[in-house]
């Protein structure tokens, strides 16, 4: 067992932001909305996702991670389907863009990328936002399971 702060354990470690994967599950902090843990057995890995049941615009959460700076692809784990809107990915106060969650049929493990830059080696904050929506879809839910980051 290591006499040093997490932090200095962190900051030494070796880690890319390709070695982040984080289940929705484990998120840090809600920011607006009411979120609730889904279980459904088809979507992978038998956990379902985080949904924001208060389906109201600007419904956010947050994930911290640690990472070197960078310039990655966001990997986002989800549920596509016609109720599902538009995330707007936020990492540490920076707009990165958005994915579009709608699809005219349910996409169970519907997987999209996003291009992102990490600006500083550290601990960095994601933050998941439903700021818009397709015009096809009435509701404001994102359901996410799981993401993660690659070069």
């Amino acid at each position: 067992m290591s006499d040093l702060p997490l932090w200095d354990v962190l900051r030494r470690w070796p880690a890319t932001a390709h070695s982040v994967f984080k289940l929705a599950l484990a998120y840090q902090s809600i920011i607006q909305g009411i979120w609730s843990n889904t279980y459904d057995v088809n979507q992978y890995p038998l956990c379902g996702w985080v949904r924001n049941v208060s389906d109201a615009q600007n419904d956010e959460i947050s994930y911290t991670f640690y990472s070197k700076a960078g310039r990655y692809t966001l990997v986002v784990l989800g549920l596509s389907y016609t109720d599902e809107a538009i995330s707007t990915i936020i990492i540490d106060g920076v707009i990165q863009g958005t994915i579009d969650w709608y699809n005219p049929v349910i996409i169970y493990n519907s997987i999209l990328t996003l291009p992102v830059t990490i600006a500083t080696d550290g601990v960095h904050t994601i933050n998941f936002r439903a700021a818009t929506r397709n015009v096809a879809v009435i509701h404001w839910f994102l359901s996410l399971t799981a993401f993660w980051f690659r070069d």
